[in-house]
């Protein structure tokens, strides 16, 4: 027998092994080592929209259904000991991150070769990744979403180890979790399906009609947990279609190598490379094989996501993947030579992150906005993406905005021969309407007093001062201006 596949009764695992204490040890090992790393507490616009969400008790969120949820039960379970919306955030993530190690380490148990047997060392290999280690530490859902996607493995590997009906459906159950979890999820069972016609689909005892069956169940799950948690049967398909309408228009072939190269290659190395050496060796070829389609499932989806906006992810869309990809690796790679292999990801990994877990931000400018927030509640706009981070995740409820993405909306309204001066009219309106003065950071001060373009320039020089007092603040490190309507500057 090729000795890249399971030798069936060869092993025995139990669904909850007899060292329970174990597992649980681990779980909580791994998920304290997240929650004490330094931690990126937002990724991008998504982080921000989570964490008002949470603050607001929405959780309705129909293309993740149940993240938000989630989180949500975890917010109202630590609320009363003073968790707060973002620490509920970081430990999901952390908690979703730590299922995803033991569940990796039983399945690294039943399919790594001898050396690796105990199951850890290649566990911890798969979460030393960049998108594994990162996701764990932030606030995103594709940390969550980890937990069920190795649950999902783990299923798997029981099924290669003894195929049977039932398990096929604990397989489907998994993903159809993880789907509710992360949209991605619904791209798992594909994946598993390719990983086992590689490793001999119905020749090994596992018939097509079981995967049709699992497909069913997978989908009802789904749609079940979508309409326990009130979007409705179809509302997540409803919500993924649409969204993939609106892009499809967006999709840029000529991304595919950079899509590829900085979503794949680059955050899941050194197993990324192992997955192509594979293919060379006898003993790999077939767990390689099933690493590339996994990979062919999952980057047209991830190109037509991130390809036009050169969004960067880091390899998150791939978390689902890696764990084929360090199979690869215990078997074209030695014991000293995998330990070398698994150093040498973790320090990739760790210069990928690190620059993301420095403050945004100084605590002392965060201080001195909390200061003014205290005396009355503001609008603060930055021109500076890290300052929102750093303000919106030291200040409970703060409202800031982001100067670059809201002047994006103005030019998509400027096409209509909207000005910018009527724009901004109309948007200062809406925050003087609900009693938030609008506050510049000096950074947004300074993109008006410099700005190349004339009609910025025009505006800030020519149009504001006929309707707005400029009134500098300057409060610890903090320093800005406010933008306020004539004959209000009395009130500061």
């Amino acid at each position: 027998m090729d000795d890249s596949r399971v030798e069936i009764g060869r092993r025995k695992e139990p669904l909850w092994s007899q060292r329970w204490t174990e597992t649980l040890g681990l779980f909580l090992l791994v998920s304290s080592v997240f929650l004490l790393l330094p931690q990126r507490t937002l990724h991008g616009v998504d982080g921000e929209v989570f964490l008002s969400w949470i603050e607001q008790g929405r959780y309705d969120y129909p293309r993740h259904v149940a993240y938000l949820h989630i989180v949500g039960g975890l917010h109202r379970m630590g609320s009363p000991f003073g968790l707060s919306a973002l620490e509920a955030l970081l430990l999901a993530s952390a908690l979703g991150s730590g299922l995803a190690a033991v569940c990796l380490h039983r399945t690294f148990r039943l399919l790594a070769p001898k050396p690796f047997r105990s199951g850890a060392l290649p566990a911890f290999a798969a979460m030393a990744t960049g998108p594994c280690l990162y996701y764990a530490t932030c606030a995103e859902i594709h940390g969550v979403f980890a937990g069920p996607a190795a649950a999902a493995w783990w299923a798997f590997a029981r099924l290669l180890l003894q195929p049977s009906f039932p398990r096929v459906l604990a397989v489907s159950l998994c993903t159809g979790i993880a789907a509710s979890v992360h949209a991605f999820g619904h791209v798992l069972l594909p994946t598993i399906v390719a990983a086992a016609w590689a490793w001999g689909g119905p020749r090994r005892g596992v018939p097509t009609r079981w995967w049709i069956a699992a497909g069913s169940v997978h989908f009802a799950v789904a749609a079940g947990i979508a309409a326990l948690l009130g979007a409705g049967a179809s509302g997540q398909a409803r919500d993924i279609l649409g969204y993939c309408a609106e892009q499809i228009a967006l999709l840029d072939f000529a991304a595919a190598p950079d899509v590829l190269v900085r979503e794949w290659l680059l955050p899941c190395a050194p197993w990324s490379l192992c997955a192509v050496v594979g293919l060379f060796v006898a003993r790999a070829r077939t767990w390689s094989t099933a690493t590339l389609l996994a990979l062919l499932l999952h980057l047209p989806m991830t190109l037509l996501l991130l390809g036009h906006h050169r969004i960067d992810e880091g390899g998150a869309y791939q978390i689902a993947v890696v764990p084929l990809a360090v199979l690869v690796g215990v078997r074209i790679l030695r014991w000293r030579e995998f330990v070398l292999a698994t150093v040498g990801g973790f320090v990739l990994a760790v210069a990928q992150v690190a620059p993301q877990w420095q403050a945004p931000v100084s605590h002392e400018f965060v201080e001195g906005y909390a200061a003014i927030q205290r005396q009355h509640k503001v609008a603060l706009i930055v021109g500076r993406r890290h300052e929102l981070d750093g303000v919106r995740t030291g200040v409970a409820g703060a409202v800031v905005i982001d100067l670059g993405a809201a002047l994006h909306l103005w030019l998509e309204e400027r096409d209509k021969g909207v000005s910018l001066a009527q724009w901004f009219e109309a948007w200062h309106a809406r925050f003087s309407q609900a009693d938030l003065p609008v506050l510049l950071s000096q950074s947004a001060v300074d993109f008006f007093e410099n700005s190349p373009e004339p009609e910025v320039r025009d505006f800030w020089d020519e149009k504001a001062p006929q309707r707005y007092s400029i009134v500098p603040e300057r409060r610890g490190s903090f320093r800005g201006a406010f933008v306020l309507p004539l004959g209000k500057a009395g009130d500061r």
